[in-house]
């Protein structure tokens, strides 16, 4: 995912993506709006980069709920991949009480920024806990113990 534009200015500023819309009426109206949302997210996005199936299972998730299985099978993204990227979203708390933790995702002023740093924590690369004030923060994996790619 690309978050620099040709200046190398960041682009971590805006919301991620819109909300999903409710009138989505089955998993391949999901896919298809799923896989535009991640190209708004990054107009470059090619199928065959890693992340962009990375990216497309945060976003489905989204739609979907916290269900990897389906999410896995809506969007063609190999089960093993899915089932490590959902256990990092639980355990950081991404994914909670059967639901995900996607509204920071649409802020509009700190959206992107949230959304990538927890595409970050489904791949393992960053911890994610709430700080005292109930605001996700992030931090390097590194000393725990981790499960990532």
């Amino acid at each position: 995912m690309s978050t620099n534009n040709n200046d190398g200015v960041a682009l971590l500023q805006g919301k991620a993506f819109g909300r999903p819309p409710a009138s989505l009426r089955d998993d391949r109206e999901i896919a298809r709006w799923v896989r535009r949302a991640v190209k708004n997210v990054d107009p470059k996005a090619r199928h065959e980069e890693p992340d962009y199936q990375l990216v497309c299972f945060l976003v489905g998730s989204a739609v979907v709920g916290p269900d990897e299985t389906r999410i896995a099978n809506i969007l063609g993204i190999p089960t093993s991949a899915a089932l490590l990227w959902a256990a990092n979203l639980r355990r950081n708390g991404v994914w909670q009480d059967g639901k995900v933790d996607s509204e920071p995702w649409y802020d509009e002023e700190s959206g992107m920024a949230r959304f990538i740093g927890d595409t970050l924590v489904a791949d393992g690369r960053v911890k994610r806990c709430l700080n005292e004030a109930g605001v996700a923060v992030y931090d390097v994996a590194g000393s725990w113990e981790w499960q990532g790619n």
